[in-house]
């Protein structure tokens, strides 16, 4: 209902993090965190919030940066390879759970792949794999590599031109659905975005985490 609702108002929703996070004590954003349940396990506890998202018509999965063994082929889990560059893990999204749209992972400057791997070889790895939306959450610097590493896979012949296609068409159908001009050019909706409502209340969010921040 959530999800729908959502985007019923034309606001893109997201599932996070496939394929399922909570279970560990580990931060990605420091280390590689290790889910060890059975596959068995997964599919009865971890799994099902993701079907019923897909299900529900979500317009986005972040697939997070760990390792699911139970999920993944051995050689993947024997190289380290997290879920969010694993083709297990993305062909199980895509052809078990059956999604069709935009396929992101976590921020890729975060420890979990930044301790591991270069950017470039993740890029290519992800792109491979089925990825078709990068984060890229802080350094400029990253971004520009992300999207350098992105045109040299491609043309390398490392990512092949339709798989690259598919990316651009799945992330074109996210953006036409939930950033076309039609929905740009409501003035409605746009005068309640920027209403002094919502202005003030992005006033006390900030005002708060300042205030946060200053008590650590």
């Amino acid at each position: 209902a959530f999800i729908a609702a959502v985007q019923g108002e034309g606001v893109a929703t997201c599932a996070k993090h496939f394929p399922g996070h909570g279970d560990t004590v580990q931060d990605s954003h420091d280390v590689m965190p290790v889910i060890k349940h059975s596959r068995e396990r997964l599919l009865e506890r971890e799994v099902p919030p993701f079907r019923a998202a897909i299900a529900s018509g979500v317009a986005s999965v972040i697939v997070g940066h760990l390792m699911v063994p139970a999920l993944q082929d051995p050689g993947e889990v024997a190289q380290g390879i997290p879920a969010s560059m694993s083709r297990s893990i993305l062909r199980f999204l895509r052809k078990d759970l059956a999604f069709e749209g935009v396929v992101m992972i976590d921020d890729i400057e975060m420890g979990a792949i930044a301790k591991r791997f270069s950017l470039r070889e993740a890029v290519s790895a992800s792109l491979q794999g089925g990825v078709d939306l990068f984060l890229v959450c802080h350094k400029e610097e990253s971004q520009v590599e992300v999207m350098d590493a992105i045109c040299d896979a491609v043309r390398s012949g490392e990512v092949s031109m339709s798989r690259f296609k598919d990316a651009v068409a799945n992330v074109r159908r996210l953006v036409d659905t939930y950033a076309s001009a039609p929905l740009l050019n409501d003035k409605a909706r746009l005068r309640i975005v920027g209403s002094h409502e919502h202005r003030e209340i992005v006033k006390s969010i900030l005002a708060a985490a300042a205030s946060s921040n200053d008590d650590e």
